[in-house]
């Protein structure tokens, strides 16, 4: 990665230098982060909790998860790791990846799905699709749904 000016390349350095060392650096960010990511709405201010900023957050998402994310996300499917067609074959009996979707008729506990209507992470009509999948497949009896509004991830 390059970065074509030599003020630009100053002024990224000072950000991160500020956000690692300046407190009020740090619960901006973090103000930022919520409002983009986390859908802002929500009454939690993640600068007033200590355990919360962002000097205290060790979070990540290995490559494998990110890789299947991606490959969920191209696909458009809720399913398994796709491996390829021979480990696929070996691992799961198919040469394709499963499609969870499908298996939610095998569900036979309630499931109570959840969403915050200002949610930016996980919008509402993600759960609302599972919640109809999970209806689809004749189980209505224990498929329960809860939108909140004003109120983020």
């Amino acid at each position: 990665l390059r970065i074509p000016n030599s003020f630009l390349v100053r002024f990224i350095a000072k950000f991160i230098r500020d956000v690692q060392y300046i407190p009020a650096a740090q619960d901006l960010l973090s103000m930022f982060f919520t409002d983009v990511l986390l859908g802002g709405s929500s009454q939690v201010n993640p600068a007033r909790r200590p355990n919360l900023a962002l000097n205290s957050m060790h979070a990540g998402v290995s490559m494998g998860v990110a890789r299947h994310l991606l490959q969920m996300q191209t696909s458009g499917r809720f399913q398994s790791f796709d491996h390829g067609a021979e480990k696929n074959l070996a691992l799961m009996g198919s040469r394709h990846p499963v499609n969870y979707l499908s298996l939610y008729g095998l569900i036979d506990v309630h499931i109570h799905f959840m969403c915050g209507a200002g949610d930016r992470l996980i919008p509402p009509k993600a759960v609302r699709r599972h919640y109809r999948a999970l209806v689809k497949q004749g189980r209505r009896d224990l498929a329960h749904i809860k939108e909140f509004k004003n109120v983020g991830h």
